[in-house]
């Protein structure tokens, strides 16, 4: 049987293919609309905006997936990251606190 478009590995798949025919902002807008985005879906994500240089875009999808997969550590440790990088130790350090309190990192395959 067939996946459904909303299957999170036909859309990650959907969205591979876009980004390997250089059309990264059509990927970005369908793993967006994602109805119940995994780690995979805002990792990949991640890289997409990266690639893109959207660096105003980072921030709110690192919120978004750490209030959608709160046991998460690497959203917060990018948090971490991005917030050094802005020159803010103290909020940094907030992130990296709570990365290392949920040590978790979900399984992308589950995504």
């Amino acid at each position: 049987p067939a996946l459904g478009e909303d299957h999170h590995g036909a859309r990650l798949l959907q969205a591979q293919l876009l980004d390997q025919q250089d059309q990264r902002e059509q990927a970005l807008r369908l793993l967006a609309a994602h109805p119940a985005p995994g780690p995979a879906t805002f990792q990949y994500q991640l890289g997409l905006l990266r690639q893109l240089r959207f660096q105003d875009e980072i921030e709110p999808l690192l919120r978004r997936w750490t209030a959608v997969l709160p046991d998460d550590a690497r959203p917060h440790q990018e948090l971490g990251n991005l917030l050094l990088q802005r020159s803010d130790a103290v909020a940094a350090e907030a992130e990296f606190r709570l990365a290392a309190r949920h040590k978790h990192t979900p399984d992308l395959a589950r995504d």
